[in-house]
């Protein structure tokens, strides 16, 4: 449309109508570009609130990292590195900084680590991360993660089934049990002994009458499940909640692989010595009158036999002192096969620890399919190690005989654990002691051979 010279009404009339449309024209784009704002303004947002979420998070996850660091690497146990713990809740905790890499000082962000039952096996770990600090916190991000512990050697005595500590003879024999720290030197009443009880008394001060108990042990005298028989002359024994039951024993995979050829057979005469190095498999070991059999440092012996046989077993018997000797950090696993050591008329046939500490010589049994199947240890010199049976029975005396009905005893003192399906730990003879100090530092080992580090058995993200 054009205007015409003169017509002055009509060319205004259509300037007038186009710059209304302009007007409305912009007036809609600015309506739709101020609505866009506010997701324009999250665009823009959301990348640096997620980073800063994410932030968050990697710190938490540092905590819960540190949590785990502390139980498995740091001797000091939440004892320092800004932690602290309170024994009425059990609840360990610790607020810890980030702060930049540039020697600035500048802080980054904080976290705060809470552990509920903190030295029990199963460690409950909640860790928030804040960004920047815990006081004036722009993003936060919390994960608690439910930790696990096999287990452990942490107590004198441990059986899934039945735990009997028995005067086989009801003759007034002085059955001990105590506890001691190794690590901190030979066992010494008054220097590094944890507690001993007095007779008449248990080691946490309560009642009893002919038995002298006490180990320091995770909630009792004695640990055994819930529900479980237990057998004792006199006084009363504790033990504390069921536990998972006891894992099979783990066979190292590197004496796994010599089974196949596994079929030679150990017999010692007196005067025969024999020394081994390294890992080593046979079907049975015989040690009979004097002779000897040397497990050098960092020696493992592995005795294969499945099924079991007459002829498949580890023994030591006769007269003449005959000996297995450890000479530092060993193994002996059994596999479907009993082991007997019986101290009956030779004061000298007995296990020997050339470190008289028991973490340094381990006997682990598997593959019985009887619980009447017994291991036997009985020996008149102190015994330094620690049996764990996930199968059969474990007996520890000071008598000569397995079957009942001793007519041999003496005294004997046991340093270690012993733990199995069944443990006995019986005594015979008016006046005489069998004794058993746990020490306390076998705490770090699994019971199984396996790993004692806590592990992360649920992961939560709050």
């Amino acid at each position: 449309m054009y205007c015409v010279r003169g017509v002055v009404n009509d060319c205004t009339s259509q300037r007038g109508s186009v710059l209304l449309a302009a007007l409305a024209v912009n007036a809609l784009i600015l309506l739709l570009t101020v609505s866009y704002f506010p997701y324009f303004q999250a665009v823009v947002r959301a990348p640096a609130f997620a980073y800063r979420h994410d932030q968050a998070r990697q710190l938490a996850e540092a905590g819960i990292s540190e949590a785990l660091w502390e139980y498995n690497a740091d001797g000091a146990a939440f004892a320092g590195n800004g932690w602290s713990y309170d024994p009425s809740s059990d609840a360990c905790t610790k607020t810890a900084a980030l702060q930049a890499g540039d020697g600035s000082g500048v802080t980054l962000g904080q976290y705060s680590v809470g552990i509920m039952n903190c030295r029990s096996s199963s460690p409950v770990v909640t860790a928030t991360g804040y960004i920047p600090s815990q006081s004036s916190p722009s993003a936060t991000s919390t994960v608690r993660a439910t930790l696990q512990r096999p287990i452990v050697v942490d107590s004198a005595l441990y059986a899934d089934q039945l735990v009997e500590v028995i005067d086989q003879l009801s003759s007034n024999t002085i059955i001990t049990i105590d506890a001691y720290d190794s690590t901190l030197g030979p066992y010494s009443i008054g220097n590094n002994n944890v507690t001993v009880a007095t007779n008449g008394t248990w080691g946490d001060g309560g009642p009893a009458t002919d038995l002298n108990f006490h180990a320091d042990l995770f909630g009792g005298t004695l640990r055994a499940p819930t529900g479980a028989m237990v057998s004792y002359t006199s006084g009363t024994l504790v033990w504390g909640p069921r536990r998972p039951p006891m894992p099979a024993v783990e066979i190292p995979p590197q004496l796994r692989a010599l089974e196949p050829g596994c079929t030679g057979a150990i017999q010692l005469w007196m005067g025969m010595t024999q020394t081994l190095t390294g890992d080593n498999c046979f079907h049975s070991v015989e040690l009979l009158n004097g002779s000897r059999l040397i497990l050098a440092p960092n020696a493992r012996l592995y005795i294969y036999a499945p099924g079991g046989s007459a002829r498949t077993y580890f023994q030591m018997s006769g007269t003449g002192g005959q000996r297995l000797e450890a000479q530092g950090n060993n193994q002996v696993y059994l596999n479907g096969v009993v082991f007997s050591v019986n101290g009956k008329d030779n004061s000298a046939m007995v296990v020997t620890n050339a470190n008289p500490r028991p973490q340094d010589l381990r006997i682990f049994q598997t593959g019985i399919t009887l619980s009447t199947d017994t291991s036997f240890l009985s020996q008149q010199q102190p015994f330094y190690g620690t049996i764990y049976a996930d199968s059969g029975t474990v007996h520890v005396a000071n008598y000569d005989t397995y079957v009942g009905n001793p007519t041999q005893w003496w005294n004997a003192t046991y340093y270690g654990a012993f733990y199995g399906p069944l443990v006995k730990f019986e005594g015979a003879g008016a006046g005489y002691q069998l004794t058993l100090h746990y020490d306390t530092s076998l705490r770090n080992l699994a019971a199984n051979s396996g790993t004692a580090a806590l592990t992360i058995k649920s992961w939560q993200q709050l």
